[in-house]
């Protein structure tokens, strides 16, 4: 073999390995570029918060019992998360308060608390019982009504002095 063939082989194959690595690096830049396009949709995303697209849709239902009312959410709060509804007058008078635990929210799983049982089971003033830890958390059905809702505020009503001002019977 001549020294030219020699270069002529050399060459071709240098010619061939640069148009399939542009290709390539062009395949690759049009892939970067479309993973930045998705790594942007993605910032865009909004995720579905349980307060906002739950609760606050589950209140809105619940005050349609109660004429004139308003409510409020307010949380998450401490080592649970509890959020709150409370359902109020046109006065500020409390009319209803629902206590709210995240459970697995990717199957819409939800808690309320139950404070007319205080198991005693933390001590006064430890951080347990600060959050709430005494008293247990029941479970909401997945085929939980607004009829449901309502005989555990009528229920939790029944049971806490603090509602004395309530209008519910």
């Amino acid at each position: 073999m001549e020294i030219v063939e020699i270069i002529e082989n050399y060459t071709a194959k240098l010619r061939d390995f640069k148009v399939k690595e542009a290709e390539l690096n062009r395949l690759r830049d049009k892939h970067e570029r479309l993973m930045e396009k998705y790594r942007e949709a993605g910032y865009k995303l909004k995720y579905p918060h349980w307060i906002e697209n739950y609760l606050t849709p589950l209140a809105k239902e619940l005050i349609k019992h109660f004429p004139d009312a308003d409510f409020d959410t307010m949380g998450p709060f401490g080592m649970d998360c509890e959020t709150t509804i409370s359902i109020h007058g046109e006065d500020g008078t409390l009319l209803a308060f629902l206590e709210f635990i995240p459970g697995n929210l990717d199957v819409g799983e939800l808690f309320l608390r139950d404070y007319t049982i205080d198991n005693g089971l933390f001590s006064k003033g430890t951080i347990a019982e600060m959050n709430g830890a005494n008293h247990p958390s029941i479970p909401i059905p997945q085929d939980a009504t607004i009829e449901w809702f309502m005989e555990k505020i009528k229920y939790f009503q029944g049971t806490t002095k603090a509602w004395t001002s309530s209008k519910l019977a």
